[in-house]
């Protein structure tokens, strides 16, 4: 059978290659029995809002700096084992759009002398995110399931005022504005 499997994948095509690898990377990472926190993004948020000395990073903002701060946090859940939809579920993103994030900051890495600046903010969220876990303020990252003392309470607040608990984002759309904050 596994011959049968590379002579198929021989012949298909590029950017059919490209699909079947990010559906097979898809279904591993749903398929691990890894506890996935639904406040991971939050949490996440919070650590590069610190990290770019912001009160709250937007999750639907179009500022270069906010959208950089949701590309390397996207890259950051994708890293730890979330699978794209998940990601685009918890950030209100398409997981088509989460995977132009994750190739994007595959660039950042692949240019370093264009992308100093925005490479030089990664290493920094990074950095606060190994210095959380080494002060006890979370858990092994890939367990996902710690306390979060450090960050507060994470909330998302619509710009019309309406607040959706954390975790329960499927009462906003697509055109909603707001912001994660902190309480």
């Amino acid at each position: 059978m596994r011959e049968e499997l590379k002579l198929m994948c021989e012949g298909l095509s590029l950017q059919d290659k490209v699909e079947l690898r990010e559906y097979l990377s898809d279904m591993i990472n749903s398929s691990r029995s890894v506890s996935q926190s639904p406040l991971r993004c939050s949490i996440l948020m919070g650590e590069m809002a610190k990290v770019m000395g912001k009160e709250t990073i937007g999750y639907l903002s179009r500022e270069a700096d906010e959208v950089w701060a949701r590309t390397m946090v996207a890259f950051q859940m994708c890293k730890e084992g979330y699978s794209t939809t998940e990601v685009g579920r918890q950030m209100m993103k398409d997981h088509s759009t989460i995977i132009h994030l994750r190739e994007k900051m595959q660039d950042v890495f692949e240019l370093p002398q264009v992308y100093g600046d925005i490479l030089e903010i990664w290493n920094r969220f990074q950095k606060q995110i190994q210095d959380d876990i080494h002060k006890g303020t979370t858990e092994n990252p890939v367990s996902l399931g710690g306390t979060f003392p450090d960050c507060g309470q994470f909330k998302m607040v619509k710009e019309s005022g309406q607040v959706c608990p954390p975790g329960d984002l499927g009462n906003l759309h697509q055109g909603d504005r707001g912001q994660a904050e902190i309480q």
